[in-house]
């Protein structure tokens, strides 16, 4: 610290003596560069030369000024947040050399009180340790501020230690947040609408956010009292009395839509995104930057899970919303919410439509270890853990690197997060990791196979003992979806018996998965459902068939080439391979088509020239077999316009050398056709006198011929989608 920087430090705090409330703010907006954590450090210095040599009266003003300071720097919206905690805790500390506990009791356990909320968001330091001293300062303070001495007091500060047991990480986190449960209603009893109607309305808010994320008691349940409460408190906090509150409590019931069980989840999520956009009107960037910030990460994460809407966009909507809150989240001011916006990013990376598959989950996994460099395990636990999960998601989904090593560093992530994720403490984040690292083990490549699924069946089943149908139905559904998957691919017990269970899970879940609630999540089934079919060894082989056809069609409704494209690819690819080999022309041409059309929007999403040459490459067999198909079924100008879209030498060589005909061809109808393969090979050769030829394409891996039997691609297990760090509820804390 230079004496320079001394010298402006200490006209800082002579300036802030001599002026009343509203001038400090405009000073300390005036001296931001100088609110840093040296200045914290020159304030305690500044109080141990001077308050001791002041007279009584003076001494207390000056504590006084300090406590108004503390309010005033703690809640303000610019500089560093975490340096502006640190100058209020100093201000504090320094007014209880002054109000001691025996002189001045009611204000020792205001100053406490202040200590508690200091710590309570205190950044720096470790996490846990924080609250536990916001605890002991709460509690401190409730030694003065009995019931029957202050009863609004003791209500308030009953009301702030919910809020630490709330974020509290040591001891058992149910345990916690039912202790915070008690401490509001506590404060209630003071607290009344018609006695103190805006601590009422804070304790609704607060009492509300514990009850959504309440881990006793059934989870829809307590998230409809969240949202009664949060109603409640919006009877009182009104936009036009109070705008901010109203503002944060607004937020706070789209969070709970966000997350509401009962209901359409398309409504509820459609409900959020209006609340979100009504706190915005208040919270604006210029007037409230932090809350802006944490509203924008919230409507992200809602237009990440959006059901309405073109998926793609959504998901390009929510990175947007991210990357703005970013703009105030930066590490240095704000290192906690900046780690949990890296996390979400890379979670919306990982899902992301646009752009090449690869790439992004390249961008999603280094986003989730930037999140890590600040959630250490020592600090944010729960925290780590989310990204541990999320990152293990993106390695088992990676496809640039080993593919067996991308699998063992997620399995390794997934057990390194169910450390935390105890059963007992986090029920539902225990399940969500056993379900996702069931699913590595099914994609599993070193070890037993036969012994990898039966642990993946292990670990779906201890899953399901948390996702109740009742409970938890979407997960439930996904849970028993990926169950089922394995049961299809099962090596051990009898195969018909494997097969007819994977069917009755897959027929379980198409009976919550409904086409308005779960829309992707009734494709995904439907795609799966038609895999057991397909390999069914009971009943009847036309039948199974038939019905197989059916499922991948319905699927397709829902897996557009524009909103799902790589899931299109799959189940286009998998109708038309089915149709290929029953000799079903027809419906192996409408699903080569779906095929087709994904693999060309995924090429307009990328910019990369050499990138889309490799997507033709990758998926030439489809065009291969499409072209095939065509002929066939005597549709030869969409065999000419397969092979135009392909811009593949080898499909121009393979239909004009070939000896495929239609089987009901008459010998006109083939001499027609050998007539059309000369003339574009007449062509072709002229083009190539006349231009040079680009490099050939590879010819496709499997080539089966006409009539042959393609290999099926295997179904793809949907896994739960990464676990999104918890959205921030702002609970805001009165003094």
């Amino acid at each position: 610290m230079t004496q320079p920087r001394r010298q402006a430090y200490l006209t800082l705090i002579e300036t802030l003596l001599i002026w009343d409330s509203e001038e400090q703010t405009a000073i300390l907006q005036a001296n931001l560069e100088l609110l840093d954590d040296d200045f914290a450090e020159y304030l305690r210095e500044w109080a141990t030369e001077t308050l001791p040599n002041l007279d009584a009266d003076i001494a207390e003003n000056r504590a006084n000024i300090l406590y108004n300071l503390n309010l005033k720097v703690s809640s303000f919206q610019q500089g560093s947040h975490r340096s502006n905690i640190e100058i209020g805790i100093a201000c504090l500390e320094i007014g209880l050399t002054i109000f001691t506990r025996e002189a001045y009791s009611e204000k020792w356990a205001m100053f406490q009180n202040s200590l508690g909320i200091a710590y309570s968001y205190r950044i720096k330091g470790d996490r846990g340790e924080n609250i536990e001293r916001a605890i002991t300062f709460y509690e401190a303070a409730l030694q003065v501020r009995t019931r029957d001495a202050f009863p609004q007091d003791w209500a308030l500060t009953q009301n702030n230690l919910a809020i630490a047991y709330s974020y509290r990480i040591k001891g058992d986190r149910g345990e916690n947040i039912e202790r915070a449960i008690a401490l509001y209603q506590a404060a209630l009893q003071v607290s009344t609408r018609q006695a103190f109607p805006q601590d009422w309305a804070a304790a609704q808010n607060n009492l509300a956010n514990a009850y959504r994320n309440r881990i006793k008691g059934d989870r829809g349940d307590n998230l409809e009292k969240a949202i009664a409460f949060y109603e409640a408190a919006l009877q009182v906090y009104t936009r036009p009395a109070f705008p901010e509150y109203w503002a944060m409590t607004q937020n706070n019931l789209a969070n709970a839509y966000s997350d509401r069980i009962k209901g359409d989840r398309g409504d509820n999520l459609e409900k959020a995104i209006a609340l979100y956009q009504a706190a915005l009107q208040v919270r604006t960037r210029p007037a409230f930057p932090q809350d802006w910030a944490a509203t924008q990460n919230n409507l992200a994460n809602t237009y990440s899970d959006r059901i309405k809407g073109d998926r793609g966009d959504n998901l390009e909507k929510a990175i947007a919303f991210y990357e703005a809150a970013l703009q105030v989240y930066t590490r240095p001011a704000f290192p906690e919410y900046w780690a949990m916006t890296q996390n979400n990013l890379a979670n919306t990376y990982s899902y992301r439509i646009k752009g090449d598959r690869g790439d992004n989950l390249e961008r999603a996994i280094a986003f989730y270890e930037a999140a890590l460099q600040v959630y250490t395990r020592p600090a944010f636990p729960q925290d780590w853990a989310a990204t541990q999960n999320n990152l293990a998601n993106a390695y088992r989904n990676r496809i640039k690197g080993e593919r067996g090593d991308n699998l063992e560093r997620a399995i390794a992530f997934y057990e390194a997060a169910l450390q935390v994720y105890t059963r007992p403490a986090f029920p539902e984040y225990w399940a969500r990791t056993q379900n996702n690292l069931a699913t590595a083990y099914s994609d599993r490549i070193k070890g037993d196979r036969g012994e990898n699924i039966e642990r993946a069946i292990a670990f779906y089943e201890a899953a399901l003992q948390v996702y109740t149908r009742q409970a938890f139905p979407q997960d439930w559904a996904t849970t028993q979806n990926n169950l089922a998957t394995a049961y299809s691919d099962r090596i051990k017990g009898d195969r018909g018996e494997n097969i007819e269970r994977a069917i009755a899970f897959f027929q379980a879940v198409l009976e919550v998965c409904t086409r308005k609630a779960f829309t992707q999540d009734l494709a995904v089934t439907k795609n799966n459902l038609v895999n057991a079919y397909r390999n069914r060894v009971k009943g009847n082989k036309n039948k199974n068939i038939a019905r197989a056809i059916a499922f991948y069609e319905a699927a397709l409704q829902v897996r557009t080439p524009t909103a799902l494209p790589i899931d299109c690819l799959r189940t286009g690819r998998n109708l038309g391979d089915l149709g290929f080999a029953e000799s079903f022309w027809e419906t192996a041409i409408f699903g080569y088509e779906k095929a087709i059309e994904a693999v060309e929007q995924s090429r307009e999403w990328i910019t990369s020239d050499n990138r889309k040459r490799e997507i033709i490459e990758e998926n030439l067999d489809v065009y291969e077999k499409m072209m095939i198909s065509c002929i066939i079924h005597q549709q030869y100008d969409k065999a000419l316009q397969t092979i135009e879209r392909s811009k593949s030498r080898y499909l121009v060589e393979l239909f004009t050398n070939s000896e495929i005909y239609p089987k009901t061809a008459t010998e006109t109808e083939k001499q027609q056709l050998q007539n059309l393969r000369r003339q574009i090979a007449a062509s072709q050769q002229l083009l190539e006198t006349e231009t040079p030829s680009p490099p050939p394409l590879s010819p496709p891996l499997t080539k089966g011929g006409p009539g042959g039997f393609p290999k099926t691609l295997p179904h793809n297990p949907q896994p739960k989608p990464a676990a999104s760090a918890p959205n921030i509820s702002n609970k805001k804390k009165t003094n």
